[in-house]
């Protein structure tokens, strides 16, 4: 028995490497190839956008195809939403000018990952802490912006959660090292690295006459182009890594007939 499940493991182990390798090769084709065509049309090429969004259904894909082969639990069950709004999200800040909607999508998913890391008792204490660390971002944000208050508001508590959601990634990881926490911790810092950009590529559309030089001089021309091209530089790959994440369930896979008894068996012999 103990032979049978060493080699049911590795072919599981060949079996998952397959896929990793399915899904890498083709992520890594289209994220090299957009990356060339925003450098060279100047983030101009609506083709470079359906590339970026081809990335992100390839992610889907394959988080939908890895979750449905592990048995259920609640990481397995959150990944699999978070990659599913993640398409509505991104459709809305690719192709139409929904920000708040995808804004709001984008939280549903950090409260997701929120979820994947802690029980949902302790869930409650931390979207509270959340919640009123990010009253003084909202305080801050609202003299110096001219965007609605209500993305605002949104944007305040996603970046709150979203800091919150990495730094608790690492934290995981440290107290137990594993590389589906590491693929997960490094996914969400270049989630924030993205997001981090994202707020430089749009400064100069909300920012007010009343904001202070030092953020005027991070809305300059030369900042924005560079935050431009570095959204999509990190955005993809954190979603890749995110989805690599999901950890395989090495006997998730073994047929039930083989672990049965035989007659004259015991329960110690294969």
């Amino acid at each position: 028995m103990h032979h049978f499940k060493q080699l049911s493991s590795k072919a599981i182990s060949r079996s998952r490497r397959a896929h990793v390798l399915a899904f890498i090769i083709p992520e890594s084709v289209i994220y090299t190839t957009y990356l060339l065509l925003d450098l060279c049309f100047s983030y101009t090429l609506i083709l470079a956008d359906f590339l970026k969004y081809a990335g992100i259904i390839g992610c889907f894909i394959y988080t939908q195809y890895i979750c449905a082969q592990m048995p259920p639990k609640k990481r397995h069950y959150c990944l699999s939403i978070c990659a599913f709004l993640i398409l509505f999200a991104d459709y809305c800040l690719l192709f139409t000018d929904q920000y708040l909607t995808g804004l709001l999508i984008f939280l549903a998913v950090q409260l997701l990952y929120a979820l994947v890391q802690q029980s949902a008792k302790k869930l409650v204490h931390f979207l509270t802490a959340c919640a009123f660390a990010a009253l003084p971002a909202m305080l801050f944000l609202r003299p110096v912006s001219r965007a609605d208050p209500a993305l605002i508001a949104a944007a305040a508590f996603y970046i709150v959660i979203l800091a919150a959601n990495t730094t608790r990634a690492f934290s995981l990881y440290f107290k137990k090292h594993s590389p589906d926490r590491l693929l997960f911790a490094l996914g969400l810092l270049l989630y924030s690295l993205c997001d981090l950009n994202v707020g430089l590529a749009n400064s100069a559309h909300f920012l007010t006459s009343q904001a202070p030089v030092c953020l005027h001089m991070l809305a300059a021309p030369a900042v924005r182009a560079i935050a431009t091209g570095a959204m999509w530089f990190f955005y993809l790959p954190a979603q890749v890594l995110i989805a690599l994440s999901i950890p395989a369930e090495k006997d998730a896979a073994l047929p039930k007939a083989h672990t049965q008894i035989l007659p004259g068996q015991t329960s110690g012999q294969y």
